[in-house]
């Protein structure tokens, strides 16, 4: 066990001190950490509200779209030179028509965040960093098959409830706040991290070998380290990247991104206008 620690020190100082070279790009070896802004933001695809309970606002109204308008310049301001969205799927294509002046009527965060920004600060493509493990994660099927086997409704019933005060509370703020107020609220650090810390609470759900919840958390970090990993992938030291994912993705990728050498992680609401 000695051993291994010691060569693992050993490896993470030679990473350390090799990673400015991780880069071939040499123009840019002197141009000081690459800047990643993760923006934590709702899906808006479907307006009304979700099975969570989480109020969708109508993002084309006049309303939300002066927000909107709003949040790209002051998001602007950071001056990013790639935008990644919560896409697997090349969205080229889709930039393109955008650029072209069709598809502004598409509802989803991708065309009305991700897109608008992408074209205001001048850039020819977007990055889709998201993985296809996403489509195997929303199975919660073995968790609620453990409940019902071990008695542990009421517990899932607590924790459902305590997630529901949650969503009602950020209902509250877009209500009386508006998007702009909402979006603040979810890329404030401590609410980032509270979240995470209630998503982790599925943990308790297993036993001995059987362990629903740690397959689920298990399945979820690795999504996140793999988007991680294509964010790094495609950047170069002195970059600058805005990354617009779902809020339940900024603390795992936030982590990443401010531990990993060469990287510099940038608050959203240093830029996100009041």
């Amino acid at each position: 066990m000695i051993r291994i620690a010691g060569a693992a020190k050993i490896i993470l100082a030679a990473v350390a001190g090799i990673a400015p070279l991780m880069w071939t790009d040499t123009a840019h070896a002197a141009d000081g950490p690459t800047e990643v802004m993760i923006v934590g933001v709702i899906h808006t695809a479907y307006p009304g509200l979700d099975r969570y309970g989480s109020l969708v606002p109508d993002v084309l109204l006049p309303q939300y779209q002066a927000e909107l308008v709003r949040m790209t310049e002051g998001l602007a301001r950071f001056r990013p030179m790639q935008v990644h969205v919560e896409s697997e799927d090349e969205v080229a294509a889709d930039y393109a028509r955008y650029l072209a002046g069709e598809l502004q009527s598409r509802r989803n965060e991708i065309v009305q965040v991700g897109f608008r920004l992408a074209k205001h600060v001048g850039l020819a493509t977007l990055h889709a960093s998201d993985t296809s493990d996403s489509r195997d994660i929303a199975d919660s099927g073995p968790i609620e098959a453990f409940v019902a086997a071990h008695g542990k409704k009421a517990l899932l019933d607590e924790l459902i409830a305590k997630g529901k005060a949650l969503r009602e509370a950020q209902n509250e703020i877009l209500r009386t706040g508006g998007l702009l107020a909402l979006l603040r609220h979810t890329n404030h650090p401590d609410n980032i991290l509270f979240g995470h810390v209630a998503e982790r609470t599925l943990l308790i759900f297993g036993a001995g070998k059987e362990q629903p919840g740690a397959d689920y958390w298990a399945k979820w970090n690795r999504r996140n380290i793999i988007i991680c990993a294509k964010i790094i992938q495609a950047a170069r030291p002195g970059d600058r990247l805005a990354v617009f994912f779902g809020d339940a993705h900024s603390y795992l990728l936030r982590q990443c991104v401010s531990e990993t050498p060469g990287f510099k992680l940038i608050e959203a609401n240093d830029y996100l206008p009041k």
